[in-house]
């Protein structure tokens, strides 16, 4: 996440995401991030929506839409 800092407040202005580890065969389609309220001293609950696919010598076998959710400290 990047965030521009207005007036004290965190204003999410870019965010990405992707998967790590043993990804052999693995493609994420990153689509949209949803953050609750930021605050300087708190966690943020985040949400990751994309398309996760299963690919088998570079070809799509099998997609599915994928939700992730978590917090930021």
């Amino acid at each position: 996440m990047q965030y521009s800092i207005q007036q004290n407040n965190y204003i999410p202005i870019e965010s990405y995401s992707s998967l790590t580890g043993l990804v052999m065969g693995y493609d994420w389609e990153f689509k949209s991030i949803d953050i609750n309220n930021y605050n300087s001293n708190e966690q943020t609950e985040f949400v990751v929506n994309g398309i996760l696919k299963w690919n088998l010598f570079g070809i799509t076998v099998y997609n599915t839409s994928k939700t992730f959710n978590g917090k930021i400290n």
